[in-house]
Formats: structure tokens, sequence, C-alpha cells
């Protein structure tokens, strides 16, 4: 008998890659956190206005926002129905080793309106630009949803700017030295 083991056959062997859950990758990523509201990024935010500042003082604040800390000096501010609203816009790079070809432009509209115990904050009707063309958020969600990791990037620089437009707007509206603000209305 011959113990060799040149006159064996091994079994054929193929690994194969688990599958990975294309849903569960893409809630993994920043970009599936962005808010949307009629397939459209829509942020909305609502805070108490708390006993430490009084509903003036609160609306005070917006003005003071609109008028010092916005990106933009074009806003129109309606102190007789509370409501506060600007139009701005505000640069980000997706990715640096890119460039200038990868600075997005982004206009967008904030609007805070003050109620009797809270007020609220919504960042929405974004245009995003990338040198100087529009570019689609659905086109740019559909293409991250399949796992296109430059789209991935360019909406999560997008959630982190306009997360960080609220906080912003949080901390001026909580902050007590801005009381009496002169109110200018621009229209």
């Amino acid at each position: 008998e011959n113990l060799n083991s040149n006159n064996r056959t091994l079994p054929a062997v193929t690994f194969t890659a688990p599958k990975l859950d294309q849903q569960a990758e893409w809630e993994k990523t920043v970009a599936s956190h962005i808010p949307l509201k009629s397939h459209l990024p829509f942020y909305d935010s609502v805070a108490e206005i708390g006993t430490n500042l009084t509903k003036e003082q609160i609306e005070d604040n917006a003005a003071y926002y609109f008028q010092n800390r916005f990106g933009s000096k074009t806003y129109r501010l309606e102190n007789q129905k509370h409501n506060f609203t600007g139009y701005g816009y505000y640069f980000f790079c997706a990715d640096k080793k890119a460039g200038l070809t990868a600075v997005y432009k982004v206009y967008y509209r904030v609007t805070i309106k003050v109620k009797k115990e809270h007020y609220t904050v919504d960042l929405s009707d974004f245009t995003l630009e990338n040198q100087h063309a529009e570019v689609s958020f659905d086109y740019l969600m559909n293409k991250a949803k399949n796992n296109d990791t430059k789209s991935k990037n360019i909406l999560a620089s997008f959630h982190n700017s306009n997360e960080d437009q609220i906080k912003k707007i949080f901390s001026t509206m909580t902050e007590k030295e801005h009381n009496g603000a002169s109110t200018a209305f621009n229209y």
C-alpha cells in the first residue's frame, strides 16, 4: 500500500465572504442620521424657555443671532408674529486632499419661532453647490445608500456643518448677555 499523499486528492474548498447587510452598513454612517421631511433635509429642534430667561429675552437673543452671528445679512425679523427667519450660506470641504473641487456651498433657511414656553429652530430649504453647479441631494443620498464613499463623505460633512449651525443658535439663544439687543428689521 502506498502511503504517499501524492495520490490523494483533496476535496475542493471554496471560501465565501459573509454577505454584509447593506441596510445595517447604511445605518452606521453619519449620512443616515440626516433628518428628512419629504425626502429633503429638515432639521428641527424644540427647546423650553425655562425659568432663566423670559420670552422677550429669547426674542432679543434670536434677533442678536441674526444680526451678529448669522452667516448672511439676508434675514427678516417679524417681531409681531414672534418669527425670525434668515437665508444664509456656508461652505464646507468634503475632502481636503481634493482641494477646491471638494468645496461645497450650502444655501439654507433658518427659522426661529418663539412661543409661550418654548422656541423652535428649523433649518430647511437647502441647496448644495459644487463648482457653481447645483448638486442634487436625492442623488447624493441614493449614491450614499448604495455604498458610494464619496457621497457618504459629502453628506457627513453636510450633516456635521448643520449640527454646528444648530449648536451656534442654541448657545446664542441661552446666553443672558445679549438681553436688550436692539431689534432691527430687514425686509
